[in-house]
């Protein structure tokens, strides 16, 4: 998925769940991209996390980082218990 097709889902998700938070999570190499960032959304309500199929992947941190829109999430860093192949989390 190009960055354009990312940024566009995202826009469609928060639209059409404005109830859900917007999670978006990168990975550094994650066992379906093992050479990739990725940023992916999630979304989370009270009933739970769903996970989406709305993904971003490049070769540096820095090119992911670029797809999350600006001023809309906010990065909330990562847990010690989190996957170690997560670098960060944005709500």
């Amino acid at each position: 998925m190009n960055k354009e097709k990312f940024e566009l889902m995202l826009d469609e998700a928060r639209a059409a769940y404005p109830n859900h938070s917007h999670i978006l999570t990168i990975y550094e190499k994650p066992t379906d991209y093992p050479n990739d960032y990725v940023v992916r959304l999630n979304m989370a309500n009270k009933d739970g996390v769903q996970h989406t199929s709305c993904h971003y992947r490049a070769s540096t941190l820095n090119e992911v980082r670029a797809a999350i829109p600006q001023g809309h999430f906010t990065c909330v860093g990562r847990a010690e218990k989190d996957d170690p192949v997560i670098v960060e989390s944005y709500i």
